[in-house]
């Protein structure tokens, strides 16, 4: 058995006749291998699809206390085939070792209660799973105008849906808890094609990893019609923004700070001044962002941004018009390396 102490003795006889015995001695097997504690960010029981669908996939969140003693990561859903998972950090979405986020798409999911089992395998057979219950509501829609009331009185999941990272709410507030690459929190429907949303937006500290291999510089701001993540290689999770409608946001470089605004693909792009606005650990500025469809396809993306207190611009600071934008998506919060805190949302439809 393992973990266990054995008592012996060992006699010998010459050829003589004569016999001998040693005193007691003593051995002790090893403890068996331990298992990897599963930990699951946001708890063992999950609701996604409300108040409405963000993405094609839900993310389940979290790490493992030990990740060098596991062998191999995996869930099923619903007892059905098992899908491996990658184990952070890939520096990209698992930011820390251990990290570890399964993108489940909703067809794999059935309305009502599902059991998502991830599992951990170590050496010697050891291995630890945790299941969720995952509860998917029927696919709905969400009117507009809408906003968000962030509160402490309801699972975060039921308010927004995180992408990425951990996220806290409560009082007006959803404030980023683990500073990452790319913690992301989106919100609103994908079928929403022509709306105009505006944010507060503060910024209390820089976290760790900015300015590193595939990183770059830290960031804050939002994404319009988000489509969710899409697979660039065979990487888990997938780390693809595109196709994508129009990513707005505010960028600390080292040689200067600026807001930028890009379109699907990276293009088309537009980028202010650098240190044109002083955006600094402590301040709190308010982004309104504008996606209108074009005739013929395509849509026109639109940015201002000022800081609280003060009057806001009459006129747009960025414009870009992009002819490759998806036609409708819901939106994301991006905390790019920050220590980030997002007020209420306000969307309206723009006519």
């Amino acid at each position: 058995s393992a973990e266990t102490t054995y008592h012996y003795r060992v006699t010998a006889t010459d050829p003589s006749g004569n016999a001998g015995s040693s005193t007691d001695l003593t051995f002790t097997t090893e403890a068996a291998p331990s298992a990897t504690a599963i930990d699951l960010w946001y708890g063992s029981n999950q609701s996604f699809g409300s108040p409405v669908r963000t993405q094609e996939r839900i993310n389940i969140v979290g790490s493992l206390s030990d990740p060098e003693s596991v062998t191999s990561l995996s869930y099923s859903v619903n007892g059905g085939a098992v899908r491996y998972l990658g184990i952070g950090p890939d520096n990209r979405r698992l930011a820390e070792p251990g990290d570890f986020n399964a993108d489940i798409p909703y067809a794999d999911l059935s309305t009502g209660t599902n059991a998502v089992a991830i599992t951990a395998e170590g050496p010697g057979g050891a291995s630890t799973t945790e299941t969720v219950t995952v509860t998917v509501a029927p696919d709905g829609s969400l009117p507009l105008p809408f906003t968000t009331d962030w509160t402490a009185n309801q699972p975060l999941q039921e308010q927004a849906h995180s992408v990425d990272g951990i996220w806290q709410a409560g009082n007006g507030t959803v404030r980023t808890v683990q500073l990452g690459y790319d913690r992301i929190l989106a919100l609103g429907d994908q079928a929403w094609t022509d709306y105009e949303i505006t944010v507060p937006m503060t910024l209390h500290d820089f976290g760790p990893g900015a300015g590193q291999y595939l990183s770059g510089a830290a960031m804050i701001g939002v994404g319009l019609r988000w489509q969710g993540h899409t697979q660039v290689q065979n990487e888990q999770p997938a780390y693809g923004w595109y196709p994508a409608g129009g990513y707005s946001w505010y960028r600390f470089y080292d040689n200067g700070p600026r807001w930028e605004m890009f379109g699907n693909h990276n293009s088309p792009a537009e980028r202010g001044r650098r240190n044109a606005i002083d955006f600094d650990p402590g301040d709190t500025y308010l982004m309104r962002v504008r996606v209108e469809s074009l005739p013929g396809g395509g849509a026109t993306y639109s940015m201002r941004m000022w800081e609280d207190g003060t009057p806001e611009p009459t006129t747009w600071m960025g414009t870009i018009i992009d002819e490759d934008s998806p036609p409708n998506g819901s939106i994301v919060l991006i905390a790019h390396h920050v220590d980030a805190t997002f007020g209420d949302v306000t969307v309206t439809p723009v006519p």
